[in-house]
């Protein structure tokens, strides 16, 4: 009935207007805690540990990315991007188009001109150049970087942000940041999981703030999109690669070698401008103990075949949360309150809204007596999955029009922070569509299937809140599962993913035997 309600006031409101779209974005800018852990997520471009041309491979993509920049307005002004921290609530800035792009390595900053991206060799021998240079003018003993201390709680950031004005050579650096082209993150040292490239190492060579950075790793030759939620959602940076992916190579420079401007460096040194010893020593202890106490874990897992649960009119997008709702469930002794957001990115007013995929099907099926009873309700949660899903899709969701409601763009972010801070506390605090906006345990996010990238993680913006991301492949499915703090769950991500394996393994043989004997 609430939601029916706000719905109802919803469509009082002048149609077409964007309230809806940056009532969703507020959600996220309102964030209060570290950027890296509650509000980026990865999308996994390539790795590829056995290539001899990586250094190419990279040049290449940042030649690709140059030409869509030049040629494709919404793709130039998504890499461009900020998010300038608030006290209360952040808010999203775009700079002018200027003409270079950012280079963070080795405790420094480069400004770097566009012009060495048009020909991806001579792009190559200048990073080459800055590589085999790092290895010997690293800097050493630097107690806190302006990319730390951005990776800290944003209203201290915002804090020490507005007093850089003190200090010009740090503010030309954070200047410099936000207003260039594209952001880009080179890593030459091995990450905690040595396998694979992680997402919350080498903070102190980042900049969370910006909508989207291309992290490279040269140790594990792997190139990463970290990226920034309330500026760009999943489906959006997903679609964005996939465009950048599609422009050839191309050498801009018509064959003339001209000479071009060095690489300017800037300093990212923040230790003894204006935080002090004990702020650099907080940062440092609140970022390590997030990461000591953050699980995180990622698999493709092999020869797992949906088909026979399409044939059987049942969603495999249902399947998959159902499995990880039972995990959830048998793990914390409760059921979960679970997100699902929806992309809304083919409606000009939205990009994103968010169902509830738990239906009573959910709630039934493992109490079900029966095989032929938890086919039954297979079928069934297939059925609301998808007409929830159709709803979303029509402009109709749930969370949308509970947010929307309650944002009013003429007054800023800081009014609509404050607003929805009374308005949970106070107003709607035993309406349970409202309770369910802010109560919920996991965030559960499909990524698409026909996407270039090879994998991606998820976020849990709140700290009490599990990530789960996955993607079905024509062979099997990608599962990532991250929570930031270890208490949350007996058991560990690797074992969540391990017990979601199981029981959807499970399921499918389940169909597969339900199924047969139906025809």
């Amino acid at each position: 009935m609430s939601i029916s309600f706000f719905y109802f006031v919803d469509m009082l409101r002048a149609p077409g207007r964007l309230h809806h779209r940056k009532s969703v974005a507020q959600l996220y800018l309102s964030c209060r805690e570290s950027l890296p852990f509650y509000n980026n997520f990865p999308l996994l471009v390539t790795q590829s540990p056995e290539s001899k041309k990586f250094t190419h491979e990279v040049s290449e993509l940042i030649n690709k990315l140059c030409l869509a920049i030049e040629k494709d307005t919404e793709i130039s002004e998504e890499f461009r991007r900020c998010r300038i921290p608030g006290r209360i609530c952040d808010q999203l800035y775009v700079p002018t188009e200027n003409d270079y792009f950012a280079l963070l390595y080795q405790g420094s900053v480069f400004q770097v001109p566009l012009a060495y991206a048009e020909n991806p060799g001579r792009l190559a021998k200048m990073l080459n150049d800055l590589l085999a240079e790092g290895k010997v003018t690293k800097q050493e003993g630097v107690a806190i970087t302006l990319s730390e201390c951005a990776s800290y709680k944003r209203r201290d950031w915002a804090v020490w942000s507005n007093n850089v004005d003190k200090h010009p050579s740090l503010k030309r650096t954070l200047d410099m940041l936000r207003d260039s082209r594209f952001v880009v993150c080179l890593d030459n040292t091995p990450d905690r999981e040595i396998d694979c490239p992680s997402r919350f190492d080498h903070l102190d060579n980042r900049f969370c703030d910006k909508s989207i950075q291309l992290c490279v790793n040269y140790y594990h030759q792997s190139i990463m999109l970290l990226c920034e939620h309330a500026s760009v959602d999943g489906m959006k940076a997903n679609q964005l690669f996939e465009r950048v992916s599609q422009y050839s190579v191309t050498d801009l420079s018509n064959g003339l070698d001209k000479r071009l401007p060095e690489p300017v460096r800037y300093d990212n040194d923040a230790s003894d401008l204006f935080l002090g010893t004990n702020s650099a020593n907080k940062i440092k202890h609140y970022l390590t103990a997030l990461i000591s106490t953050s699980q995180n874990a990622s698999v493709y897992i092999n020869d797992i075949d949906f088909s026979c649960a399409r044939d059987n009119g049942i969603s495999s997008d249902m399947l998959i949360q159902l499995c990880v709702y039972e995990t959830f469930r048998e793990s914390a002794g409760h059921s979960p309150t679970v997100f699902e957001p929806i992309s809304l990115s083919h409606m000009t007013s939205r990009n994103l809204d968010f169902i509830n995929p738990v239906s009573g099907a959910f709630r039934h099926y493992s109490s079900a007596s029966s095989a032929d009873k938890k086919f039954a309700l297979l079928q069934q949660g297939s059925e609301i999955h998808r007409a929830n899903i159709k709803r979303s899709k029509q402009g109709l969701g749930l969370i949308g029009h509970l947010l929307g409601m309650t944002y009013y763009s003429t007054f800023g972010n800081n009014f609509n922070t404050h607003l929805k801070e009374f308005l949970r506390k106070i107003v709607f605090t035993f309406l349970p569509a409202m309770k369910f906006i802010y109560h919920r345990d996991m965030m559960v996010s499909n990524g698409t299937a026909k996407s270039p990238v090879k994998g991606f993680g998820t976020i849990c913006h709140l700290p009490n809140m599990i990530g789960v991301g996955y993607r079905v492949e024509h062979d099997g499915i990608y599962l990532e599962v991250l929570y930031c703090q270890q208490k949350l769950l007996p058991i560990s991500a690797t074992q969540f993913i391990q017990i979601t394996e199981e029981k959807i393994r499970e399921i499918l043989k389940l169909i597969r035997t339900k199924g047969s004997d139906s025809k």
